[in-house]
């Protein structure tokens, strides 16, 4: 007899558990939004984590990528804003593990 057990988690970032590479250099004038464009809500699985399957929606790690975006350009001193001169799209579309 073989019994088998495994649990899903469904996870909801954060922009600090986003990792991020060091910043490039550049620097702008005017303003910036920066905007969700994933409409998926859909609770779907998006891997494995240890035994169990890791659960989540691309509308939730968007949200996410756009706070970790717009606190990284706010740090390179440029301004964001909901309606900003220039507009950056964002959709997580895929999350491939890290390697």
């Amino acid at each position: 007899m073989v019994i088998t057990s495994g649990c899903t988690v469904k996870h909801s970032p954060n922009a600090a558990s986003i990792g991020i590479e060091d910043s490039p250099q550049f620097s702008g004038k005017g303003t910036l939004s920066i905007v969700n464009v994933q409409t998926d809500k859909t609770v779907q699985d998006l891997g494995r984590a240890g035994f169990g399957t890791l659960q989540g929606d691309l509308y939730t790690w968007t949200e996410a990528a756009v706070k970790l975006l717009t606190t990284e350009l706010e740090e390179l001193g440029l301004t964001v804003q909901d309606d900003g001169e220039k507009t950056i799209q964002i959709s997580v579309t895929n999350l491939l593990p890290s390697s």
